[in-house]
Order: C-alpha cells, then structure tokens, then sequence
C-alpha cells in the first residue's frame, strides 16, 4: 500500500486522503463532544473511532488523516459560530 501512495500524483493523493475522511464521516466514525476545561470554559474534543479498515493504515497516514479531518471541523465550527453571532448581534458586532 506504501508503494501505491508513492506512486499517487497529488491530485490523487488528494483524493485518497478525502475518500478516506468522507468514509469515516459515512461511517459515523467521528464524534464531537462538549467539555469544560480546568477554567470551566466549554471546550470541543473531536474523538474518532477507528475502525479496523482505518487501523490498517500506516500510523502516519492515520495522522494526515485526522489532522485533516480535525481542520475541516474546526473550520465548520468557527464558520457556524462566526455566523451565529452574526445573526444575534448584527453582522458588524464581532469588529
């Protein structure tokens, strides 16, 4: 497998990497979950249950994987909060 990933251009490569964050998201393999910190702040921890097709990966394209996938939420997450406070407080309120 190693050697196919070589061999990927990065339009491939690519596409590997969101095929295999779109099947774990297909798959419900990822949860976010509400925390409070040692300062009682809310916080979010994104936890992946990885199942046993994604444990066969090596550990680092595991990583580019999650450290992907953890991205893409954040950024879903700031874009919904950034729009949420839009709406309640008007667009000019977070300036």
């Amino acid at each position: 497998m190693q050697e196919e990933i070589q061999s990927m251009t990065l339009s491939e490569y690519q596409k590997y990497i969101t095929n295999i964050i779109k099947r774990l998201y297909r798959e419900k393999r990822v949860d976010i979950v509400t925390k409070r910190d040692d300062y009682n702040k809310k916080v979010f921890d994104i936890e992946l249950n990885k199942p046993d097709w994604f444990n066969e990966l090596s550990i680092d394209m595991q990583t580019i994987c999650f450290n992907n996938l953890q991205r893409i939420i954040i950024d879903y997450l700031k874009n919904g909060v950034t729009n949420y406070n839009k709406e309640i407080y008007g667009e000019n309120a977070l300036e």
